[in-house]
């Protein structure tokens, strides 16, 4: 039998970007014993003779766990991810992962992980493997649509319901297709009759105007003992005409709450968005019907999470509506939030002069930094590369360079920043300044692009240290102790003379660090190369990765460092690196 491959369309390369990993047709195809056929080079030859003296060993059924989007050598990170890992043990790490990433690097591995083709862990688990990875991947907010396209809807038919039915129920809800759920609903009636498929029908049915059917929904739902339905319950009496609950009567908003929301006319919480996970962030940034300054906050917020691309955040920053006054001096406006970034960021736009944008640019990169931190520093980056992309790094700039530098690192096109270096670098010979920011980038360049590119010498570090801002965020001590950590981290040595005054501090430092527990199942699935249980517990080490302790830092990259995943190490060092702005 031939098992019909699986095709992914990749997004357009950025020309000046390496080569991005990349999604494969993965399923195995299967050779049939027919004449014609090629195997390993050569046609397939069916001996002549008496049949009795033919064994025909059968082949051995295609275990529907292993399927995935990505081949190993096209971004999937192999057959044997899982080797040595308890299939429990996988599940309860994927079970604890935060719901939002701020880190690109994680997000992309742990995507890479889950849609991998790949032999499951062994052992037995509370679901099948391919559920799990499935649902983990929807909850973190990184199942694309292409991704439900190709991994749920193309799933092995023997993995059952359980891949298929409540993400793609979900996605229609988050996307407000509720004519489609409802559909979607009424032709799967998955078998065991799931609680969620229950509950969705109910809510069809009062959406319908079905109050018996809707009443006698709830009814049964309360039979099966499900403890969580009161802010569903009420949800559905608001839709069926009683009044919406108050928002604390909510709980954690999620996809099938929001649609009763919408369908109850219910007034959107205002906090909602605080703590919502990617998914509801998005489908928030999406909805039409909300207020515009509610989307730009909770798209701004998707983007960080890897939940919206930036392309569809600068689709929302240019539908807010701006007086020509105010796009002319935005940080006289008064605005405030995220309409103030949509106007900065509008303002920047506005300007065809290369030297007038490459101010505005920064003008939007320090209020994202001032109001959001970190995220809002990533963010501003990824929304604003296409305009910094279409800037040359040319001498009238050279004041604009370590910060177009800093930005396209942020942004992951380093081959573009390299350009922007060589301008500073020839600068640096004549002019002060420039030298000046390029020997305050020293740190960065050295992990972003090694230490054969920028190697850690005794000048080169010593002049960056001791022209630290002692004004800046994290003092200089600091900044030499964090750079030894990520340094080391990555199998690079820093010279001593750097880092040997550290040792005159106190032997002693309260740190927030991981429990001895995970620290010491990491180091022992990195040890022994256990590809998955090391990537997901070095994520349960960094948490959500908005701020991290620099010993957890430090911990989780050696760990990939040490399983082979030494690029996507170093991409997690480079965030770090900027993200404490060493």
């Amino acid at each position: 039998m031939v098992v019909a491959l699986v095709t992914v369309a990749s997004a357009t390369a950025d020309p000046s970007e390496p080569i991005a990993k990349q999604p494969l047709d993965i399923v195995p195809r299967v050779p049939s014993a027919t004449k014609g056929d090629d195997i390993e080079g050569g046609p397939v030859v069916i001996p002549s003779g008496p049949q009795s003296e033919i064994e025909i060993d059968p082949l051995v059924p295609i275990d529907p766990e292993t399927f995935g989007i990505y081949q190993a050598n096209q971004g999937g990170l192999g057959l044997d991810s899982w080797h040595g890992t308890e299939k429990k043990l996988a599940q309860r790490l994927l079970s604890r992962l935060p719901r939002g990433l701020y880190s690109p690097a994680m997000r992309d591995l742990l995507r890479r992980l889950l849609l991998s083709q790949s032999t499951p862990p062994h052992g037995p688990g509370e679901e099948s493997f391919l559920t799990t990875r499935a649902n983990s991947l929807a909850a973190l907010g990184l199942m694309e649509n292409k991704d439900i396209d190709a991994f749920v809807d193309t799933a092995p038919a023997s993995a059952g319901y359980d891949v298929s039915t409540r993400i793609r129920l979900e996605n229609l809800l988050l996307a407000a297709d509720d004519d489609q759920v409802c559909d979607a609903a009424i032709r799967i009636q998955p078998d065991g009759r799931t609680i969620y498929w229950q509950k969705v029908m109910i809510f069809c049915d009062a959406r319908s105007g079905d109050v018996a059917a809707a009443e006698l929904g709830l009814e049964l739902l309360q039979e099966r003992g499900d403890g969580s339905n009161r802010a569903f319950e009420q949800l559905i009496q608001a839709v069926l005409g009683a009044t919406p609950p108050d928002k604390e009567d909510l709980g954690e908003l999620n996809a099938l709450k929001l649609a009763l929301l919408r369908a109850a006319g219910g007034r959107f919480p205002d906090d909602a968005i605080d703590d919502a996970a990617p998914p509801i962030l998005r489908a928030i940034a999406t909805d039409e019907s909300l207020p515009l300054e509610v989307r730009i906050d909770a798209g701004e917020r998707a983007e960080s999470f890897g939940a919206l691309p930036a392309q569809d955040l600068v689709s929302l920053y240019e539908r807010a509506r701006f007086e020509n006054e105010e796009l002319a001096n935005p940080s006289e406006s008064g605005k405030t939030g995220p309409l103030a970034r949509a106007l900065m960021f509008q303002a920047a736009k506005a300007q065809s002069v290369p030297v007038a944008r490459a101010g505005a640019l920064q003008a939007y990169w320090r209020l994202a930094r001032e109001t959001q931190g970190w995220r809002g520093t990533s963010t501003a980056a990824r929304v604003s590369s296409v305009m910094l992309l279409s800037l040359e790094p040319v001498p009238e700039l050279v004041w604009f360079a370590a910060d177009a530098v800093h930005t396209l690192l942020v942004s992951g096109h380093l081959n573009a920043a390299r350009n922007w270096l060589a301008l500073l670098r020839t600068t640096a010979t004549t002019t002060t300044d420039a030298s000046d920011r390029l020997t305050a980038l020293t740190p960065v360049l050295g992990i972003a692009f090694g230490t054969d590119a920028i190697p850690w010498t005794k000048e080169s570090l010593t002049a960056w240290s001791q022209g630290k801002d002692t004004e800046n965020d994290v003092p200089p001590r600091q900044s030499i102790q964090i750079l030894h950590i990520l340094v080391s981290a990555l199998g690079e040595r820093m010279p001593a003379e750097i880092w040997m005054p550290l040792l005159d501090g106190p032997t002693y430092e309260w740190a927030e660090s991981p429990s001895a527990t995970i620290w010491r199942a990491l180091d022992d699935a990195a040890a022994n190369g256990r590809t998955g249980e090391t990537i997901l517990l070095a994520q349960l080490v960094l948490g959500r990765g908005e701020t991290n302790s620099v010993l957890a830092l430090g911990m989780a990259i050696s760990a990939l460092n040490r399983v082979g995943l030494a690029q996507e190490a170093r991409e997690l060092a480079l965030e770090a690196a900027l993200a404490y702005g060493i």
